[in-house]
């Protein structure tokens, strides 16, 4: 589809940004390779302060729905417009790792024009999905802000301590099923066929992920 986002467009690059464990440890190894450790310290000295709490994570808020429970605990958090400190002239400078949520926000119109972005609900529900794999990939590792992310990784390499310096963290969670609606089911299921149909080392992404039964 086509899409306004281009090389320069920043709007969306924020610290509001959730990410894994998992996706923590792939910038903290990429900026190790490229000798940029010590400007990682250096943001996270800097860093603002981080909310007593933290939403759902997706996985979390899947499992709700599929039960038709209402969550107690907040699903959604302000938007902290706060420019994303691996910004350099507007550009991500760790673009070859950065976080799933970074490479699915997407946007159909010009969004430092508009305001805001506009997504397709398609496009929205098959990122959703994704997002959700990508949690159930890292299930074991930590959910939360990117930066308390790796601040939590970087001061602590098994990240047992949740709080990482009383900043609010999550656990990973497993699939529970996908939240898709019925007339969106026929698209997501081809393109998500596709992608668990691909093998490595001769295994299917299906069998690796262990989503038999799943989806």
């Amino acid at each position: 589809m086509p899409l306004a986002c281009k090389k320069g467009c920043a709007t969306c690059c924020t610290q509001s940004v959730t990410m894994t464990g998992l996706e923590g440890l792939l910038i903290i190894a990429y900026l190790k390779r490229n000798e940029r450790f010590d400007e990682l310290e250096i943001i996270l000295a800097e860093r603002t302060k981080s909310s007593t709490s933290l939403p759902l994570t997706t996985n979390e808020f899947a499992e709700y729905c599929l039960k038709g429970i209402e969550p107690e605990e907040p699903v959604h958090e302000e938007w902290d417009f706060t420019p994303c400190p691996f910004l350099q002239n507007d550009c991500c400078s760790i673009y070859p790792v950065r976080p799933f949520a970074c490479r699915a926000f997407v946007s159909t119109t010009n969004c430092g024009e508009t305001g805001s972005a506009e997504v397709t609900p398609l496009t929205m529900t098959i990122n959703t999905a994704f997002t959700q794999l990508v949690e159930h990939l890292a299930d074991g590792s930590k959910w939360g802000k990117m930066l308390d992310i790796l601040g939590c990784y970087t001061a602590n390499k098994d990240a047992k301590n949740t709080e990482a310096g009383n900043r609010p963290l999550r656990d990973a969670k497993p699939l529970p099923g996908l939240i898709v609606c019925e007339d969106e089911q026929k698209p997501v299921q081809a393109i998500l066929g596709r992608f668990l149909a691909i093998s490595l080392n001769g295994v299917p992404i299906r069998t690796l992920l262990k989503l038999e039964g799943v989806i």
